[in-house]
């Protein structure tokens, strides 16, 4: 019999058993865990059980394999029966879809920046990402990039347009430019106009500019306090960018404190998991801050590199701030787990992205066709064009990979040939891992130069068993300490 299942302890050493055919996860015994092979061995044949008869433990042994059968026999535990993995939607849908229904158009509108972060995806450190460069947008072909999301997005209600570095605001002429063009030409739609900025450039040209357009968003990265931040976030000369945000901040909250706490978003990325305590310390001290917190905390991406991260790592070792990442890890869940931690803004944003799919998991059999979980409706949920005005799925994508362009529009062929590749390269693997029903892994974790790369998927897939472990950890922990400590993901919402 094959199955598909992870065990797992928490926190207070109670050990858990998670069926990926049911969904369900179940608390066991330690003699069930220590002879937990033996006992699944014995739903197939109740000989393999005999190997057990001179343990002392046997007839307990066999009392654990009896409430095992009865939990199979009942179905809350099945053996695998997924035959096939496929997509959440009908590829013939979204080709369909790519002529009246993209709902989202992200322009990189340059790839400088005026800084240098030493952890940047464009540092060069990163083996699948571009370097920084002083190519930027042309008019001309963000123009076009526009007219063709217009014209392609017809039966949306919604245009949204987001502008993308880079740093975006050095090209801050053409933006308004472009928001103004966008402006006369969606007519009476919903507009929403996204930038994600390093928020250096926010002088009162901006400001102004910000205020009066109620329809444009800034999402700005703030990673803590003063010397936390500046710490990996500064110029190439070395000086740091914390006191420039902090200056806008204070400078838009006299101004029109409105359209700081409605439109003025914040992301956060952390080196070591004890960066965490100055993010904390830091929102909880700053007045300015107060119900503001960070859409996104995400930890510096440790994959795909040069080694680089371990030196960032071993250079601030060097500055005596280096803490074994389990023992941070298992104080900060057990101030999560603690009521009053529970309730930290900042606590609640690291771990609730976690716990939320496995809070809301569909509790029923996955039948015979399973379905990637990770991925997006590739093109129709976000058109990225690169500055010289190239389709691709996201940002995160680079520039390897074109599917089109704004000249002659997508490349139908290729599309579908990714769409293909992709399945074909990953249902036989996915239709037999315990994490199927909860794997974040996309488009991007798969392709590399625009081919196939099994090789990274299967790093990257491990990785993705480890930290599921974890958060299955974490979330039957917080159970066991409280039952209803988690009702508040029942109905919960990602703020952006």
């Amino acid at each position: 019999m094959n199955f598909l299942h992870n065990f797992f302890e928490s926190g207070t050493g109670n050990k858990y058993l998670y069926d990926a055919i049911t969904n369900k996860i179940f608390q066991v015994s330690d003699i069930f865990y220590s002879h937990r092979c033996v006992i699944f061995d014995a739903l197939e044949d109740k000989l393999n059980l005999f190997k057990l008869y001179e343990n002392p433990l046997y007839e307990k042994i066999t009392e654990e394999y009896i409430k095992l059968e009865n939990s199979f026999k009942q179905g809350d535990i099945s053996v695998n029966t997924i035959e096939s993995v496929d997509y959440p939607f009908a590829v013939d849908d979204i080709i369909k879809g790519l002529g009246d229904s993209l709902r989202h158009l992200s322009l990189c509108v340059t790839q400088d920046c005026n800084l240098r972060c030493d952890y940047c995806t464009y540092s060069g450190h990163y083996l699948y990402s571009r370097k920084h460069s002083k190519k930027s947008m042309a008019y001309d072909i963000a123009v076009k990039a526009i007219d063709f999301y217009c014209a392609h997005s017809t039966k949306c209600d919604k245009s949204i347009v987001s502008f993308y570095g880079g740093e975006p605001l050095i090209e801050f002429e053409k933006i308004k430019k472009l928001v103004s063009y966008c402006q006369n030409i969606f007519g009476g739609k919903e507009q929403l106009y996204l930038i994600s900025s390093n928020g250096t450039l926010l002088n009162d040209e901006f400001m102004n500019w910000f205020i009066e357009n109620p329809d444009v968003q800034i999402s700005i990265t703030l990673s803590g306090p003063e010397d936390c931040h500046d710490r990996y976030r500064h110029t190439s000369g070395g000086s740091g960018s914390h006191r420039l945000i902090m200056d806008f901040i204070t400078s838009i909250t006299k101004r029109n404190p409105e359209a700081y706490h409605s439109r003025v978003n914040f992301l956060c990325n952390y080196l070591n998991l004890s960066d965490v305590y100055d993010i904390m310390r830091f929102h909880e001290t700053e007045k300015i801050l107060q119900g503001k917190t960070p859409v996104f905390i995400s930890r510096i991406k440790d994959s795909d590199h040069d080694g680089f991260v371990s030196a960032l790592r071993n250079k601030r070792a060097d500055k005596g701030r280096t803490f074994s990442d389990k023992a941070v890890y298992d104080e900060l869940v057990e101030m999560f787990c603690d009521e009053k931690g529970n309730g930290n803004p900042i606590l609640k944003r690291l771990f609730d992205h976690s716990l939320f799919p496995i809070h809301q998991r569909q509790m029923h059999p996955v039948g015979e066709k399973a379905y990637f979980t990770g991925i997006c409706a590739p093109f129709l949920q976000r058109l990225f064009v690169n500055t010289d005005g190239q389709f691709n799925l996201c940002e995160k994508a680079g520039d390897y990979c074109d599917y089109g362009d704004v000249h002659n529009g997508f490349n139908i062929a290729k599309i579908k040939k990714f769409l293909f590749d992709y399945k074909n390269a990953n249902e036989e693997k996915c239709a037999s891992c315990w994490a199927v029903r909860f794997c974040p892994l996309c488009f991007i974790d798969v392709f590399t130069s625009d081919v196939i790369d099994t090789g990274r998927r299967d790093r990257l897939c491990n990785n993705v068993k480890k930290s599921l472990t974890l958060n299955l950890s974490l979330y039957c922990g917080m159970m066991e300490k409280s039952p209803s400590g988690l009702d508040y993901l029942d109905n919960y919402t990602f703020d952006f």
